[in-house]
């Protein structure tokens, strides 16, 4: 049993220590999505995790010769080993008896508590949690009233919005909106757009105001005092340049509503697809504003999914946005469930693939989403978002 600083606890009390001499692919097939490890040498663990989960050969592996190297199987069924190796005998598929194992509790992502001081090994805990997952899920990142803060401010901007004028749908699947010149001009303003199911084929509102708008983008950090407030903290930049981040810029936000009913889908991608820099470089800082929940459609990731190729770009071809094959490759399958309460901060790779879901309840998922980039990078002329040159991005 070691201490585990990720969920500020010790290891729990049912478990088998596995030594770096034991044979683990005889473990593999029930467990190979689902082995929860914990280490001394975290970084190795975490190796470990990402290849048992995508079913991997430990041969040649960075963790072959690995002395150190400890992991917790923390939901043994009863009869240890013999049991493990009975059920890899039963089930050559690598199927896992539900009874057995609930799955569910091995789609947990890992999570941390932010604090305003953070120990060494914590910083080193959450650096290599992110490089092994492509994700961070850090609880209590932001207070309640910085939540509602922005939460009344969105409020705000939706009654402001005159949606007689401006009536932009917001579709992540077909991308029809990039067409728009009020699309392509919110890089630099504050624009609100509409969910599919919020207007009839005459363009009528058929839902509230307060309950029709998909998001607002793309320029909350600089121009709204709420926003800007709050992405230009240092709790901000001290957690990206943790992350590696040499010269952070702030470069687009939005507020998420994924209103009740009718929160569309969003499928999956990879950030860096709309945001391009080279080398990669793009950090996405996803913050719940309200619970998000795998009724409401939270977020889901492919763990580990960003060491896998960026397959496509979404680049300005003449006066048209194109979306570009880079590779025949699919995404990774989003099987971890990303769910956040109110003041969860979700940190996602540029090149991780991620989705959700719509929302069919009852139930609002508000979330603010700011995206930044590294400037020691080159940002891509061909990109969607271009400020003009009297609107410089900024950092910190």
């Amino acid at each position: 049993r070691t201490e585990n600083p990720r969920v500020g606890g010790s290891n729990p009390p049912l478990g088998t220590i596995l030594s770096s001499d034991m044979s683990l692919n005889e473990f593999l097939p029930p467990y190979r999505r689902n082995i929860p490890v914990v280490s001394d040498d975290n970084v190795h663990s975490r190796q470990l995790t990402h290849m048992l989960r995508q079913n991997l050969p430990l041969i040649d592996s960075p963790v072959q010769n690995s002395h150190t190297l400890r992991c917790t199987i923390t939901e043994f069924p009863k009869g240890g080993a013999k049991a493990v190796q009975k059920q890899a005998d039963a089930n050559p598929a690598g199927t896992t008896p539900a009874d057995t194992i609930p799955a569910e509790r091995f789609d947990q992502a890992s999570r941390f508590e932010w604090r305003a001081e953070l120990a060494e090994s914590t910083q080193a805990e959450m650096c290599a949690a992110f490089a092994a997952d492509g994700f961070l899920i850090l609880d209590k990142f932001a207070t309640d009233a910085e939540c509602a803060a922005m939460r009344q401010q969105t409020d705000r901007l939706i009654d402001s919005f005159d949606e007689t004028q401006d009536q932009v749908v917001f579709s992540a699947s077909g991308q029809s909106h990039a067409a728009s010149h009020y699309f392509m001009d919110s890089a630099s303003n504050i624009s609100c757009f509409l969910e599919a199911g919020a207007v009839d084929k005459s363009g009528q509102l058929v839902k509230p105001k307060s309950q029709a708008i998909n998001k607002i983008g793309h320029a909350l950090h600089d121009l709204d005092p709420v926003f800007s407030s709050f992405s230009r903290q240092e709790k901000c930049a001290q957690l990206v340049r943790l992350l590696g981040m040499q010269s952070p810029l702030l470069l687009q936000s939005m507020v998420i509503c994924k209103q009740p009913f009718i929160g569309a889908e969003v499928n999956a991608h990879q950030d860096s697809t709309f945001l391009y820099t080279s080398p990669e470089s793009c950090i996405g800082l996803w913050l719940a504003l309200e619970p998000a929940t795998r009724e409401n459609g939270c977020m889901w990731a492919a763990r580990g999914g960003h060491n896998t190729a960026l397959t496509s770009r979404f680049r300005k071809i003449g006066d048209e946005m194109v979306m570009t094959r880079l590779s025949e490759t699919a995404l990774e399958t989003c099987s971890t469930p990303l769910e956040a309460d109110t003041g969860t901060l979700v940190v996602l790779h540029g090149r991780l693939p991620h989705l959700s879901h719509e929302n069919t309840s009852p139930s609002s998922r508000y979330a603010y989403a700011l995206h930044l980039i590294d400037g020691i990078c080159d940002y891509a002329e061909d990109n969607w978002l271009q400020r003009p040159a009297d609107f410089p991005l900024r950092g910190f």
